[in-house]
């Protein structure tokens, strides 16, 4: 993330620059000189890396020179992204609180991207929490109108994320995986956009498979790391997922942050699972090792619990299998 005061300047002049030459309204005034902006709004763009920056700049120059210039549209003209990334939490914590403050006391710096809907109105490719903050001050929003189709701008939008500190592991496992599951991106074409390996997918797409009912007990999830969030679920498949009510109380009565809780759901859920005994869960593992799936008794049914990060075309193809399979294995009367 850009740190230094001549970038942030560099930054915010573009910007105000782009800003100058809109066609509606007239842009919020500039901070004095060799003053940086409240960092809130400066931050929420130059999260992203220097390449993500250096393509919406790009992108804001080409608009201002086919004429595209930053426009001003009402808040209930906008509707959020399909494919938002950021918890509906992300809308009512602190920093947002000190976005809203920063918009309401310095004007909105940084246009937000929105497309065009074939029905009319808008659609937030990327910048959902300036938007959202907009519509609390009843102010209009600033933004630049991109061109595209859907695998062209979540691709944008997935590039300006990339490398947000504050988006925590399990956003992006749940933003991942409703991508995936949409067919919108293969494995392959996510991780080539984010510039990591298939695998580092698979890993953060795994604690989609976290149910609510956790992450509910945890308190604010978004804290979670990736590895605590892979150590609770290991743990609740351990345990059959099932969650035992005395834990769940045990939980909900603890004091402390998501950390703290969600040490203490894993542990129970540890000890859950030993009770449960050798023999009722049974991990179903590829030749390579993976993971494929979990097969626990419930009661008098057998459950066979998938991978949340397996290909869905995969399973329903193996399930349709299952008559021929069931034929071929049972006896012969």
């Amino acid at each position: 993330m850009p740190r230094d005061k001549a970038t942030l300047e560099e930054l915010d002049a573009a910007i105000a620059d782009l800003g100058r030459s809109a066609a509606q309204g007239s842009p919020p005034p500039r901070p004095r000189r060799g003053i940086v902006p409240i960092s809130e709004q400066v931050r929420e763009v130059a999260r992203a890396t220097g390449e993500a920056y250096e393509d919406l700049k790009a992108e804001m120059e080409r608009a201002a020179a086919e004429g595209r210039l930053v426009i001003e549209v009402e808040p209930a003209e906008i509707t959020d992204s399909a494919h938002r990334d950021r918890d509906e939490r992300a809308f009512g914590d602190a920093a947002f609180l000190e976005l809203v403050a920063s918009i309401r006391d310095e004007g909105q710096i940084a246009p937000v991207a929105l497309r065009r809907l074939p029905q009319g109105g808008y659609e937030t490719v990327f910048g959902h929490r300036r938007v959202r903050a907009c519509r609390t001050l009843g102010r209009k929003v600033r933004a630049v109108v991109l061109e595209g189709d859907d695998k062209a701008l979540v691709r944008r939008m997935l590039i300006e994320n990339a490398v947000r500190r504050d988006l925590s592991p399990i956003e992006k496992a749940k933003a991942w995986q409703r991508l995936l599951a949409s067919g919108l991106f293969t494995r392959q074409e996510l991780g080539a956009t984010l510039q990591v390996t298939p695998q580092q997918i698979s890993n953060v797409v795994v604690l989609a498979g976290l149910p609510d009912e956790l992450l509910e007990l945890v308190g604010d999830w978004r804290e979670l790391g990736i590895n605590a969030g892979r150590r609770l679920l290991a743990a609740f498949e351990a345990a059959g997922r099932r969650l035992p009510p005395a834990l769940a109380e045990r939980v909900r009565a603890a004091g402390g942050g998501a950390a703290k809780r969600a040490q203490l759901l894993t542990r129970g859920l540890v000890a859950a699972g030993r009770e449960e005994g050798e023999g009722t869960s049974e991990l179903i593992r590829a030749r390579d090792g993976r993971r494929l799936a979990r097969l626990t008794r419930a009661g008098g049914q057998l459950v066979l619990r998938f991978q949340p990060d397996l290909d869905e075309a995969v399973v329903r193809a193996l399930v349709r299998r299952l008559p021929e399979l069931l034929d071929e294995l049972q006896p012969r009367r």
